[in-house]
């Protein structure tokens, strides 16, 4: 298992109460210990080394979420200015976080599209190099390291499943190529999201991108679109896709923090939320496959946008 020197090799470790509750084995993936807080920085990272060793005098990017907070940690650690701009429904306390790294941001734009062309402008100058949040090459390929690694980690034990999250699709992107890379192909992966940004779960079902504007609290979900590419790599995995509610991702989060006192905001909770909710392992068995053939693995992306407070405030409005 190797690393880049930014992002970290992250712990795959066994839950003893998810694996009581499913009476199945269940592995979790911490990439939520990654030094920015999310799985993100494998990626980031990776592209902003990559634009560096190309001449880059400066990094730009576009993410209010963890993407942003990957980069802005990136910056840091390589020694380089970096510019993150921002649409103005990016939260305080992330706005805060980011600049806490040391990193310039500009408030742009009333949503992620806006912001991301003001990006792109500002990487018209050919020292600055442009970091896109989740769909380029260089991220999905570092995300893969996420498989691979879990693996090694398995010793020798193969995966009924893989559980994750999906936004805008560096994730999944990476675990297929990941899967491709061990020769998993055939290990069913449940993708998991919450109602108001479900749009591969609608992309899957319709054969095309389908872009449908986010409205969930699960914000770094909330991409517009998933990358393209997805597409094209869809009929070569078992893919199960799930839709969740807002309060469903909520009790995802608190139930993790109740079993194993960590915190991850609802993006992540999504993904535990297919267990805690029960769809998993039913969704395995509905759709042919034997839930008792290996370890479920969740990968436990992380995030960045959660606090104590959130989770009381989430338990009292939905009344977990």
């Amino acid at each position: 298992m190797t690393t880049n020197g930014i992002s970290i090799e992250t712990p795959l470790i066994y839950s003893n109460p998810l694996s009581v509750f499913t009476s199945r084995e269940v592995y979790l993936k911490l990439e939520c210990t990654q030094p920015s807080g999310s799985f993100k920085l494998r990626g980031i990272s990776a592209s902003c080394i990559e634009k560096v060793n190309n001449g880059c005098k400066k990094l730009v990017g576009s993410s209010g979420g963890n993407a942003g907070v990957a980069l802005a940690y990136s910056a840091k650690k390589l020694g380089i200015p970096c510019q993150l701009i921002v649409p103005t429904t990016c939260v305080p306390r992330m706005i805060d976080r980011i600049l806490a790294y040391g990193i310039e941001v500009t408030i742009s734009g009333d949503n992620w599209a806006e912001a991301n062309k003001k990006a792109l402008e500002v990487a018209q100058d050919p020292e600055v190099g442009y970091i896109h949040p989740f769909d380029d090459d260089a991220i999905r390929e570092a995300a893969s390291g996420i498989v691979t690694s879990t693996k090694e980690q398995l010793e020798g034990k193969k995966p009924s499943c893989i559980i994750l999250s999906v936004g805008g699709g560096g994730l999944l992107g990476g675990v297929l190529i990941g899967l491709e890379t061990v020769g998993w192909e055939d290990v069913p992966i449940v993708t998991v999201e919450t109602e108001g940004a479900n749009n591969f779960h609608l992309s899957v079902q319709a054969g095309k991108v389908i872009a449908k504007p986010p409205n969930t609290i699960a914000k770094t979900l909330g991409s517009t679109c998933i990358a393209p590419i997805l597409m094209e790599w869809v009929p070569k995995f078992k893919i199960i896709t799930q839709s969740i509610s807002d309060a469903e991702a909520a009790n995802g989060c608190i139930c993790f923090a109740e079993d194993h006192s960590i915190l991850v905001e609802p993006s992540c909770g999504a993904a535990l939320a297919a267990i805690y909710s029960k769809l998993v392992p039913k969704v395995l068995d509905d759709n042919g496959y034997d839930s008792k053939a290996g370890p479920m693995v969740v990968i436990v992306c992380g995030g960045s946008d959660v606090t104590t407070q959130m989770l009381l405030d989430y338990q009292q409005e939905y009344g977990l």
